[in-house]
This record gives C-alpha cells, structure tokens and sequence, in this order.
C-alpha cells in the first residue's frame, strides 16, 4: 500500500512562547508525506514572525481573523489534502521523532480501511509525567475518551463534519461522538502520539465551561444528565478544596492517580 499523506494542522492565537516547540516536532518528524498546516487567528505578537522563520517547512499558513479555535480548524480541513488528518495545537508537541511512522505502520498493516486511529497521549503536570491510554470506545456515547491530539481521521470525513461552531469547548467531543454514531470505525494503535503539558490550576475555569458544553450536547441528543452533571462538576470542586488544605507531600501520591481521570 502506498504510504498515505498525512495532513496536521496548529491553530494559534498570540502563541509566540509556545508555537515554536511545536512547529519544531512537526517538521522534525521521520515520515516523510506530510503537509503542515497552520491557522493563525490573526496574532499581536510575535508569532507570525516564528512562522515565517519555517515558512519553508510550512505546507500552507495564515494569519487572518477568526471566530475562534474551532473556525481555525474547519479552515484547515478545508483546504486539508492529506487522507488523515491530526490537529496538533500549540503548547502541545509529538511525543517522538517518529510518532506518525509508526502509527502510519499500522495503518498499513490494516490497509487504511479505518476512518480514525486513536493512540495514547504524555501528559506533564506539576504531579509528573504519565502515559495517559483511551478508555473503551463505546464510552465516547457518553465522554471523550481520548486526546483530540493523539487521533488520525479521514479527511474526507472530517470535510463532512466539520465542528460545530456552536461550542466553543467541546466542538471536538461533538465532532467525534457523531463520527462513531454514525457507523464509521475508529481503531486503537498502542503507541504514545502526543505529548500535552496540563497546567490544572490554570484550566479550572475552561474545565467547567467544557463539562457544561459536554452535556448540553447529551442534553441535545435526548439523554438524561440532571444528576451525571452534578455528580461531575462536584468531584471536581472536592478535589480542588481539599489541595488547598492538605499539604502537597500527602497530597502528590493521590493526585497522581486522580489525574489519569482527568478529575483535577
């Protein structure tokens, strides 16, 4: 089977401390048929400036307004010409030099007859670094079960379904539930595609507005969520208490488990 292009995307906004290392990890990646694409949302700072610095490793970029992350993306997969396509945002990096040869191994070796690939994902915190594995695939009926980052979709598919402008937090979760929902198959390949920094403290805020956004999306589908929603913004506000009062040597054994559940 002929090696694949395969097609990833970053989407920016003022990301001038944080663009490079991801462009870095793109263009440094051993498969050899990829097309970079990068959106950016119109920046004030210096990341154009580092774009343009690549600008010859760079498929296609821009700089221009947008309604936000997810128009970023949609403009991406519409002039996406690779047969996958992986969004790899800034801050987030490729866990390994040859992340997308491996994962485009095995699709060779099931003959490109799945819609989406789906791996693992690294994630640094101020607890450590772990390997972060999906949970089971019929679970994403109801959650996310995997990062956007560490996913490969058809593009031709996700021209299809493009996100859902909507929701400005879980446009992603939408977009992937209704691919499966849909009938078309994803496939689990074991290998670490993504390396994401979490910085807990800082993303509390987006936690909850993208937990509220998930079940509007249940809501939406007919599912009843009254007491699930509760149950889950709780879990999380408990965890975030009892940091501030539990001194952080008893308190690192047990966040470094809660966090494999995305509970703090």
């Amino acid at each position: 089977m002929e090696s694949p292009l395969i097609t990833v995307i970053t989407v920016s906004y003022n990301a001038a401390s944080s663009i490079e290392q991801t462009i870095i990890s793109v263009i440094n990646q051993t498969y050899p048929h990829i097309e970079y694409i990068i959106i950016d949302g119109g920046s004030t700072d210096n990341t154009v400036d580092i774009i343009k610095k690549y600008a010859d490793k760079i498929s296609y970029w821009v700089s221009e307004p947008d309604k936000g992350i997810y128009d970023a993306m949609n403009k991406g997969i519409k002039i996406a010409a690779g047969k996958y396509t992986l969004f790899m945002n800034v801050n987030d990096t490729f866990y390994a030099s040859s992340s997308i040869a491996e994962v485009c191994n095995l699709m060779e070796k099931y003959d490109s007859q799945h819609d989406a690939y789906y791996g693992n994902v690294a994630v640094s915190n101020e607890y450590g670094l772990y390997i972060m594995k999906p949970g089971p695939l019929e679970l994403i009926e109801r959650k996310m079960i995997f990062s956007h980052q560490s996913v490969f979709i058809r593009t031709s598919l996700l021209k299809k379904y493009l996100f859902d402008l909507r929701y400005r937090f879980a446009a992603d979760y939408n977009q992937l539930s209704i691919l499966y929902l849909s009938g078309h198959s994803f496939c689990y390949v074991d290998i670490t595609v993504a390396l994401t920094p979490t910085d807990s403290g800082a993303t509390y805020e987006n936690y909850v507005s993208s937990t509220k956004e998930h079940f509007l999306i249940l809501k939406r589908r007919g599912e009843n969520i009254f007491w699930a929603e509760r149950k889950t913004l709780f879990l999380r506000w408990l965890v975030r208490s009892v940091k501030t009062i539990v001194p952080n040597f008893l308190l690192c054994p047990l966040l470094r488990r809660l966090a494999r559940y995305k509970i703090i």
